[in-house]
């Protein structure tokens, strides 16, 4: 089977503000800041595992078989990209789905953590990665989350307040 065969649940919807996103287009270079956030997620999704399993000494070898992040589009409205979790075909539900998304909200709330100046959850190791996500922000230019019935700026400033938090030089 092919990778379109795979289930698709909508995970993420970043909205990108900025003049360079007007007309529904997001530069490729930008591309790579998404890339580090995949990387984010998973490993935030690992400490949640371990969180949830302080009896294990190790994740699981396969933790992310059979699960993966796609951007399957670009909705008009500046561009909002649509990032869904493709779970391979065969699995109804994903035993590692729930340490994703718990990922995304510790991800998502450290960002709303820094704009309001409050102390940080998420250990310094993970909010290091935001030194590699939102690089590629120039100055005006932000990623809207949505976060229950509120909307959650990330912006060139917010990302330095993050690093700060991380302790990155």
């Amino acid at each position: 089977m092919g990778r379109d065969s795979k289930v698709k649940q909508e995970f993420l919807k970043p909205k990108l503000i900025g003049e360079r996103f007007q007309g529904h287009s997001v530069p490729l270079e930008l591309l790579k800041d998404f890339s580090a956030l995949e990387e984010m997620l998973i490993e935030v999704a690992k400490w949640k595992f371990k969180q949830e399993h302080p009896d294990r000494e190790r994740i699981q070898r396969n933790f992310t078989n059979g699960i993966e992040l796609q951007l399957t589009g670009v909705d008009e409205g500046s561009a909002i990209l649509k990032i869904v979790l493709a779970i391979s075909p065969g699995l109804l539900f994903h035993p590692n789905l729930p340490y994703f998304e718990q990922a995304r909200t510790e991800i998502v709330n450290a960002i709303a953590l820094s704009v309001d100046d409050r102390p940080q959850v998420l250990p310094p190791s993970y909010l290091s990665y935001f030194d590699r996500f939102g690089r590629g922000l120039r100055p005006g230019e932000s990623i809207e989350f949505s976060r229950e019935n509120e909307i959650v700026t990330y912006s060139p400033e917010i990302r330095k307040k993050l690093i700060r938090s991380s302790s990155v030089e």
